[in-house]
């Protein structure tokens, strides 16, 4: 009788965890059923004639609705510098590093984003020049 009741154990659990993996949308081995995920439509930010390249983007870590990116432009000095308050619906945008107090870029910029909002940029000039923007990159 004490066999019978393991018998019958065994199969009570392996139809609860059966159960439990269909319930949950896995399948044998703990495949999964295939989900859709939506593709984000592409947005052109410059909206400019060329090439745009090296690109870097960055998400304010405090408020991931600020984002910002900067992309090598095609012809002279500077970056184009974009950035969104609203997760990336509207753009604003720019040329930085143009002369003034960033100097003037060549190209290889970089951004990143710290736990405390702030984005830093770094690019080359006639050296390697950090910045920082204390208000989300728009700045």
């Amino acid at each position: 009788m004490v066999l019978g009741t393991r018998r019958m154990t065994a199969v009570v659990a392996t139809t609860v965890l059966t159960v439990g993996l269909v319930a949950a949308g896995t399948g044998p081995a703990g495949a999964r059923s295939p989900r859709t995920v939506p593709v984000p439509t592409n947005v052109n930010i410059s909206r400019a004639g060329g090439n745009q390249n090296e690109s870097a983007i960055a998400i304010q870590r405090t408020n991931p609705l600020n984002i910002t990116s900067t992309n090598n432009v095609e012809t002279g000095a500077g970056l184009f510098h974009g950035w969104s308050t609203d997760g990336g619906a509207t753009w604003q945008t720019n040329i930085i590093a143009n002369g003034g107090p960033l100097g003037f870029a060549c190209c290889d910029s970089q951004l990143a984003a710290d736990e405390f909002g702030n984005i830093f940029l770094v690019y080359l000039a006639d050296a390697v020049r950090v910045a920082i923007s204390v208000d989300g990159g728009f700045n």
